[in-house]
């Protein structure tokens, strides 16, 4: 392989679309991989078009790789409304961004409010950390809900976690995880201090979470599958206020009926 031509990407750097291909200029030309390389690409969801040509190169052992890709829109702008009986009307805003700066990042910053609380989301992945096949994530949350008709007393919840993920084999991924969270649960009823609430010691709560999912993925189309599985096996132990282990199984398998 001479060179690796790549156009049509306005927005998305060159090195997301070189790093899905297992080859670099100069290595031997291998069919497979180029075909490999393409589906890598079109899988990202950055895309609505990829073409892959090749061109003699300089000399007859050599050849060009031409890469030709239509960007599409990347960015989610959401708005949602509903009604409960729990928490009466609520609403969320959110953006979304799976090509962030066009560097391959997915980020997404959420607001929500019912009549009774509010929440806010942030979550930013970083699918090649330092360069290697590894994702790096880190999820941060806060949630916040009033002492009302339907709750005896308000809670506020702040919690993150950092996140990896890494192959084990074909088709089987790796993702550990780290979070730690507080709850406060604040009572009207309690003796008023100044500034706040009256907050006794139990009323503290503290959560350090360790986790990992474990997760086989033979979807044809990871934004619209109509073919193949992904079956998953997480573990979650919790400690500090209390200790307990989640365990979940989760399968989901796409066949074409119509």
């Amino acid at each position: 392989v001479e060179r690796l031509e790549i156009r049509g990407n306005t927005k998305t750097r060159d090195y997301v679309i070189r790093r899905e291909f297992d080859f670099a200029e100069g290595d031997p030309f291998n069919r497979a991989l180029v075909t490999k390389g393409r589906a890598d690409i079109e899988a990202l969801g950055f895309f609505s078009s990829v073409q892959v040509t090749s061109a003699p190169g300089s000399s007859p052992d050599r050849v060009i790789l031409n890469v030709a890709v239509v960007e599409r829109s990347t960015g989610d702008y959401g708005v949602g409304a509903g009604y409960s009986t729990r928490d009466g009307i609520f609403g969320e805003i959110s953006l979304t961004e799976r090509n962030f700066l066009g560097r391959g990042q997915y980020l997404r910053i959420a607001l929500g409010r019912s009549e009774n609380g509010e929440t806010y989301d942030f979550s930013f992945t970083e699918p090649r950390f330092m360069g290697l096949r590894i994702s790096a994530g880190v999820d941060a949350y806060r949630r916040v809900t009033a002492e009302g008709s339907n709750f005896t007393y308000g809670t506020e919840t702040t919690g993150g976690q950092i996140r990896f993920g890494l192959p084990v084999a074909q088709d089987l991924t790796l993702t550990t995880r780290l979070g730690l969270e507080q709850v406060v649960f604040r009572d009207k009823e309690a003796p008023l201090v100044p500034g706040g609430y009256y907050i006794a010691d139990d009323d503290v709560r503290d959560r350090l979470t360790v986790g990992y999912t474990l997760t086989y993925d033979t979807l044809d189309n990871q934004q619209r599958p109509t073919e193949g599985m992904i079956l998953s096996f997480s573990q979650d132990y919790t400690t500090l206020t209390a200790d307990f282990l989640k365990t979940e199984v989760r399968a989901r398998v796409y066949y074409p009926i119509w």
